[in-house]
């Protein structure tokens, strides 16, 4: 990295061996996507509690909102919490449907702090709930390039979204939906069945 008045900036990253995984995925196919730099992003975040592990993104042609409960806090034993960007603030903004997706934060905050060092901007790629949600960064400058694949919950009651519902057909007749694999989110990993 580009030292600023003679300091220059050196990352440890631990990591530990593990069993190889492969992610498949395509960023290209997803039918929301959302662009905006490392700063504001991390702004938002640092908006949630600390005890909060998983946060939820709704995007719809209006905003891109961000949700999250506290577990124990505020007087009916939750505390939620709420913020949203304008597609206007944001550099990039597709979106063909209103949807939401919940998935860890830990994870997320880690990846944009980094971004918010280097100066990069942060893309999203996703469909909807089940499906993984795709965080992009790159700066050529740095020679730095990632993806983050997390997987999202299928809704708020860890069945498919209730908008992708045919309504004339009885909950007791609708089909199943997709598997969810089984995850920790406390933890971050994924442990698929």
């Amino acid at each position: 990295m580009w030292p600023v008045a003679d300091v220059s900036r050196r990352y440890k990253l631990a990591y530990e061996a593990c069993d190889v995984m492969q992610a498949v995925y395509n960023k290209e196919r997803c039918s929301n996507k959302a662009l905006l730099s490392a700063k504001p992003l991390m702004e938002c975040l640092s908006s949630f509690h600390s005890a909060v592990d998983e946060v939820t993104m709704t995007a719809s042609k209006d905003a891109l909102g961000w949700k999250s409960f506290a577990p124990g806090t505020g007087g009916d034993g939750n505390m939620q919490t709420e913020t949203s960007f304008n597609p206007r603030e944001l550099d990039r903004y597709t979106v063909r449907g209103s949807t939401s997706v919940t998935f860890a934060i830990r994870e997320l905050k880690s990846i944009v702090e980094m971004c918010d060092k280097v100066h990069c901007g942060i893309a999203f790629s996703f469909d909807g709930p089940g499906s993984p949600i795709i965080f992009s960064a790159e700066n050529m400058e740095e020679d730095l390039q990632l993806d983050l694949v997390l997987a999202t919950l299928q809704g708020a009651d860890g069945f498919q979204d209730q908008s992708q519902l045919d309504e004339s057909v009885p909950p007791s007749q609708q089909p199943p939906g997709p598997t969810q694999p089984e995850r920790s989110m406390r933890d971050g990993n994924v442990h698929l069945t």
